[in-house]
């Protein structure tokens, strides 16, 4: 049996009243009256869907979290969001090839 967390009273009414889905269901909206309103994040959107595998949900991600996407070719982009290996080296030094510090504000693998 799990152990209940104990949230705070204005926490648990604000879940209880149903608010918490209300305001996504309202977010929800907004994110996809923006989408509809650009014809570029429109056409993007598009493009993604159009993946096997990739939903709504990572479709808002990537549009939100690069919007490069469309303009930087497959090395760039892998290098922005930090799956991109890397040379060590300088001069004759030779090092690992290393995958750099994600970028901040966008974790890759939160999709």
């Amino acid at each position: 049996m799990r152990a209940r967390i104990k949230i705070s009273p204005q926490v648990d009414q604000f879940v209880a009243a149903g608010a918490l889905k209300d305001q996504l269901l309202v977010v929800d909206r907004e994110i996809n009256k923006a989408i509809s309103a650009s014809q570029l994040w429109r056409k993007k959107a598009e493009l993604l869907r159009s993946v096997p595998g990739v939903g709504k949900v990572t479709t808002v991600t990537l549009l939100a979290g690069l919007p490069e996407l469309g303009a930087l070719d497959r090395r760039q982009i892998a290098a922005l969001v930090g799956v991109a290996p890397f040379n060590r080296e300088s001069g004759t030094w030779k090092g690992k090839r290393i995958l750099p510090v994600v970028a901040p504000g966008f974790d890759l693998y939160c999709i």
